[in-house]
């Protein structure tokens, strides 16, 4: 039996690895904010014919759900193979800009609960000496941008973090830190599409390529770690000068 944890299982992302997975020797513990998405996608994986799949809806209002969740999920299923950090929230940097103490809330749902979330799940995969733990970041950590800054810092905290949460676990947990670049999503509707654009379906499936094994940071899809490389060379003044 293989048991998945979700924190953030209504993204796209994390919905389209949960289908991937979904079938008679899988079940689920999913984690959100809204019971009605989370039951929509726990009917849709029965559907599939996953074993079992368990909600959990947590109070934004209460820091300590989160932790509650957690325990739940592991006194229910014992032990977990895969954990899946997918949540997060891209905010808009003007109204950052406007209003500074929306900063605090973009990095409590992007890094500091993932962060969290990782350190207590690092505890039983690492008694256990087994698991893969899996945080979605982005492309937008790796250099700061004038559109998108708050969000690229919330993600550039997540890599930092997992490299050191890597090589406390390493080598018998694998993190495996993703960098998607943008993707078509509920959350990107708002955003003019590119062809640099991916899909949720592909993020998911280069994750479920990369599981086991000793990647430590995918980048989805796989040209973008050219990109990013040639972007983080480029000279701070020419950087500035782009103001994309």
């Amino acid at each position: 039996m293989k048991r998945i944890l979700i924190l953030g299982a209504t993204s796209a992302i994390a919905q389209a690895f949960c289908r991937l997975h979904a079938g008679p020797q899988t079940s689920f513990w999913l984690i959100g904010r809204s019971e009605a998405r989370l039951g929509a996608v726990a009917a849709d994986l029965l559907a599939r014919g996953a074993a079992s799949v368990t909600v959990r809806v947590i109070a934004p209002e209460d820091p300590s759900d989160l932790e509650r969740a957690l325990v739940e999920g592991f006194d229910r299923h014992e032990a977990f193979d895969i954990f899946l950090a997918a949540q997060g929230t891209l905010p808009d940097q003007a109204e950052c800009e406007k209003e500074p103490r929306l900063v605090g809330e973009v990095m409590r749902v992007n890094a500091v609960e993932l962060m969290q979330a990782a350190l207590l799940v690092a505890a039983r995969f690492e008694a256990r000496g087994v698991g893969s733990c899996v945080i979605l970041g982005s492309v937008a950590g790796d250099r700061g941008r004038r559109s998108n800054y708050v969000y690229g810092a919330s993600k550039a905290a997540l890599d930092t973090f997992c490299e050191g949460l890597r090589q406390r676990l390493s080598p018998a947990v694998q993190v495996l830190f993703v960098k998607p670049g943008p993707v078509d999503s509920p959350m990107t509707a708002h955003l003019a599409k590119t062809p640099l654009f991916t899909t949720p379906e592909k993020v998911a499936t280069d994750i479920t390529r990369a599981l086991g094994g000793k990647s430590a940071t995918l980048y989805s899809p796989g040209y973008w770690r050219l990109i990013m490389t040639i972007i983080r060379l480029l000279p701070r003044k020419i950087v500035k000068g782009l103001k994309a």
